[in-house]
């Protein structure tokens, strides 16, 4: 029940008014979504990334607000997601003032969803960011995730491994 009534909500407020509430609406059903737990709300919350790309060329508000849905999808993500975040990676590199808190999020994502095939990108980040610490962090912790649920024993760190 509690899923219809996030959907229903997310259906009647889509796309959201950032401009009138400040994403309030896009808070409150990402909330939801985190609460309720369910892989099914993963559509809808990439739903509104996809959004926020879109209108992060139109807006630096939409850039403030693309971090929180990738922080939603961290908690929800499953392995099929990982293309879908592969994809995405190239535009999550819009809010530099933060160090980039959803490119950060879509390493986190990758930590949970990843497989070997996230490696390279994952190197390739922390390479160009070496001077950020922050996600050079993320990286390697979704390196070192990607690496204990692929069996794989690497004495060496993301930005020295060799892909």
């Amino acid at each position: 029940m509690a899923m219809k009534i996030a959907i229903g909500y997310f259906d009647f407020y889509f796309p959201f008014g950032f401009d009138q509430s400040g994403g309030y609406e896009m808070e409150v059903f990402l909330e939801a979504a985190e609460e309720i737990g369910r892989y099914e709300l993963v559509a809808y919350i990439k739903q509104i990334v996809e959004l926020l790309l879109v209108a992060t060329s139109d807006s630096s508000e939409a850039r403030y607000h693309l971090e929180r849905p990738m922080r939603a999808l961290a908690s929800l993500v499953q392995p099929s997601d990982e293309d879908w975040i592969l994809e995405k990676l190239d535009s999550m590199k819009t809010n530099e003032g933060f160090q980039f808190p959803e490119l950060r999020r879509s390493a986190e994502c990758l930590a949970y969803a990843g497989s070997i095939k996230s490696l390279p990108y994952l190197q390739k980040i922390a390479n160009q960011f070496k001077d950020k610490e922050a996600i050079v962090n993320i990286c390697q912790f979704a390196f070192e995730r990607i690496c204990s649920r692929e069996g794989m024993l690497v004495d060496s760190d993301v930005l020295s491994y060799s892909v």
